[in-house]
This record gives C-alpha cells, sequence and structure tokens, in this order.
C-alpha cells in the first residue's frame, strides 16, 4: 500500500485508527511506500513486526507483488476493500496489469483472510462475485469522518474573493475516466443561459497530457478565462472552494465511492451527477442523477439548480439526510462489531 495525504485511501486508513483508538486498541499504519509529508504517522512495512495475536488490516485499491508476503504472516487479517477501477480507462500497460492483478487477488486472498469490508455497496458486488460471502462480508464506508470535514481549516481568501461569482466544482483526479471533458461542454451550454458571472474550478491530481487536452478543449470553447484547472491542491484550499461553490457537478464514469460528493453534500453544495458505478449508493436520497449526457439539457438542469432556491433547499435536505448514513457512532460501531465477529470466527 502507498500513501500520501490526501488520497482517499490514505484518509481513509487514518480514520480506521482513530476509531480504533478511540475503542481502546493499538493501531498502528504500515505501507510500503510512504509520502514524505506523512513524517511519523506512518511506518515501512519493513518495520513490520507478526504476531498471530494480531489483527492486521489490508487496504486494497491496485494490484501488487505482496500477496505471498501477506500470506505467510501468522497475523489474523481483515481486507478492506476500496475498488479497483477498470483497466480500459488507463493507457499504461504496466498500470493495466496492476489493476488486473487487483482483481485477482480478491480471489486469491480470501482463502487466508477472515473476511473483508467494502466501503461501498458498489464495491461489495466486486468482493460478492470474488466468492466472499456471508458473515465474513460488510459494507462499512470507513471514508467518510464528516465531525473532522467540518472541522478542518480553509483558505478564508478562497471564499472572500469568489463571493461575487458563480462557482461550480469538480473534485476528482485529470484522468480520462472522471470525463472532465464533458463537464466543460455543459459548461460552454450553461455559459449561454445564465447572465451573472460564471466559472468552473477543476480540482484533483495532475496528469500533465490528459491536462493540456482539457486546456485545449477550454481554449476552443471560449472558456479561457472561466474554467480554472487548479491540479492537486492542499486541504485547506480545497476545503476553501467546497464553501466557495455554488454547485458540485460530477461527471465521472467510474466512482467506487465518491468522496468529494460526501464532502460537498457536508457543506450543503447541492450535487449533480452522472449516473455511474457506485455514484448512486454514495449520494442515496441526495443530489440528483442523470442517466445520459446531453449536453444542452444538462446545462439547463445546471441553470435550473443555481437559480431556484427551493429546488436547493430540497436537494440540501435530501443530502442531509443521506449523511445521517455515515454517522461516526454507527461507523465505529459497525467496524468494532465487525472485529468481534471475525475474531469469533477465528476461534
Amino acid at each position: 500500500m502507498c500513501m500520501s495525504s490526501g488520497d482517499g485511501i490514505s484518509n481513509s486508513a487514518f480514520f480506521i485508527q482513530t476509531l480504533l483508538h478511540e475503542l481502546g486498541y493499538i493501531s498502528d499504519i504500515y505501507a510500503v511506500d510512504v509520502g514524505e509529508d506523512l513524517g511519523e504517522r506512518v511506518v515501512s512495512y519493513a518495520h513490520y513486526q507478526p504476531a498471530d495475536n494480531q489483527l492486521l488490516l489490508v487496504h486494497h485499491g491496485f494490484g501488487h507483488g505482496f500477496g505471498q508476503w501477506l500470506e505467510n504472516l501468522p497475523d489474523q487479517k481483515v481486507l478492506v476493500y476500496h475498488n479497483i477501477s477498470p483497466p480500459e480507462y488507463f493507457s499504461s500497460k504496466s498500470q493495466q496489469a496492476d489493476l488486473v492483478l487487483g482483481k485477482k487477488q480478491l480471489t486469491l486472498w480470501k482463502e487466508f483472510m477472515l473476511g473483508a469490508i467494502a466501503d461501498s455497496h458498489f464495491n461489495k458486488q466486486d468482493l460478492t462475485t470474488a466468492g466472499w460471502e456471508g458473515n465474513r462480508l460488510k459494507t462499512i464506508p470507513l471514508l467518510v469522518d464528516i465531525d473532522a470535514i467540518k472541522k478542518r481549516p480553509f483558505r478564508q481568501d478562497v471564499v472572500e474573493t469568489n463571493r461575487e461569482i458563480t462557482t461550480l466544482l469538480f473534485v476528482g483526479s485529470f484522468l480520462p475516466h472522471k470525463a472532465q471533458d464533458d463537464l466543460i461542454i455543459s459548461f460552454y451550454y450553461l455559459i449561454q443561459l445564465v447572465d451573472t458571472p460564471l466559472q468552473l474550478i477543476l480540482a484533483g491530481g495532475d496528469y500533465a497530457s490528459r491536462m493540456d487536452e482539457l486546456k485545449q478543449l477550454t481554449e476552443d470553447l471560449g472558456l479561457g478565462d472561466s474554467v480554472h484547472f487548479q491540479g492537486k491542491v492542499s486541504d485547506d484550499e480545497l476545503y476553501g472552494w467546497y464553501r466557495a461553490a455554488d454547485l458540485y457537478v460530477s461527471m465521472s464514469e467510474h466512482e467506487g465511492f465518491g468522496m468529494p460528493l460526501i464532502e460537498a453534500s457536508v457543506f450543503d453544495i447541492p450535487v449533480l451527477a452522472y449516473n455511474a458505478a457506485g455514484i448512486a449508493d454514495t449520494l442515496g436520497a441526495g443530489g440528483i442523477l442523470f442517466r445520459e449526457k446531453k449536453y444542452r439539457r444538462i446545462a439547463a438542469l445546471m441553470a435550473l439548480l443555481l437559480r431556484d432556491i427551493r429546488l436547493r433547499q430540497d436537494i440540501i435536505s435530501g443530502q442531509r439526510k443521506n449523511l445521517e448514513h455515515f454517522s461516526r457512532e454507527l461507523l465505529q460501531k459497525d467496524l468494532h462489531n465487525f472485529i468481534l465477529s471475525c475474531s469469533h470466527n477465528e476461534n
């Protein structure tokens, strides 16, 4: 497992660690590659001390060559599955091979692991397909620390300098399946429907070739001053943008969970999203989903959501209701009960 500040799997590991500490467990985090910014919070796997009276939570989101090492450890083991993207979304042959291996490992590892936690119902389907079943398998969305999200520091200047402009936001890596191009085209039609100043903020991991394509599309459509490619931003800047945004729009073709959908909901930003992969499960009764990418119609819907106050309030109410499923107390209880059930099964 590789860990770096701000990515979904790393945030999940830290959240789980916090929940375990609160329950009285000793919990340390180990990784194969440790980002320099994580300091002493994460230890290299080379220093891991195995023992048969320990429970090892194995976070999994891509294939790697440590499967045999894991199998040989005497520890009791539970898989925490975060989704593996379809390999066809990536051009690199090595990336494709890692993703194919990652799916294969779901089947191989059920032979020596006590159980598996899926962080969404959509991801649970992958585990079911791989042969996991019964009380060995549980969906617990251990990505969402709502209390921490609300308390995180943010850049006030981002909020203040964008008060006079209507802001659309999307957060996601600059990869083809995140479909920022569809969002840019829809935004082009939205500008023709709305008189007020508009801007589209695109934040996320920077893949240079993809970003260059999107910037060219933006120039071709004459949107150079209205679409802003923020790239990977700091957490305090990101949470500034969540507070500044008027609408969150996702055109992504694949999300195993879609953490930004929840973060937008926490800050009462109405969410409009393409209904793909696990997005419907994550939003529940919140947000508005669409099934076809008809740009003019999506633009009209965006315009409606920006001006219809009652509709915005209805959507926000649904999103707040959905957030109840991610309460810290509920997640902690589910995690604790599953750990106890896995230990009981072992005995």
